[in-house]
């Protein structure tokens, strides 16, 4: 096995620990900035879980985990996803992506994680 494959499950491993992830989960998206020719866009991500220590529902980012899982590049100032693309749903295509490489043995995979904007 391929040390970058090695270092991407070890990754996804993390992920679903310290996010509590699964299957049927929402990810939020939040639009920080498009460029002015609008061929690319800063997201970032978050997930909605129960802190353990306060009880209550708090947003986790996970921008980190998608560039270091997917591949993307992320943006010094504000931490968001750089993501180029246009003419459809970005905010989903990146979730579509993750929930691929998180859960490959499930049937239709790439539907396990849901996109939703904030």
């Amino acid at each position: 096995m391929k040390k970058k494959d090695t270092e991407r499950k070890q990754l996804i491993k993390k992920l679903k620990k310290n996010t509590g992830i699964k299957n049927g989960d929402d990810i939020y998206c939040v639009l920080n900035h498009v460029s002015s020719s609008g061929m690319s866009r800063r997201i970032s991500f978050y997930v909605i879980k129960r802190n353990k220590y306060t009880k209550k529902h708090e947003p986790v980012c996970i921008n980190h985990y998608i560039c270091k899982i997917l591949d993307y590049k992320r943006n010094d100032n504000d931490g968001g996803v750089i993501v180029s693309g246009c003419g459809m749903d970005m905010g989903f295509s990146v979730v579509y992506d993750l929930s691929s490489a998180i859960f490959p043995r499930t049937k239709r995979a790439g539907y396990a994680l849901s996109s939703r904007w904030m």
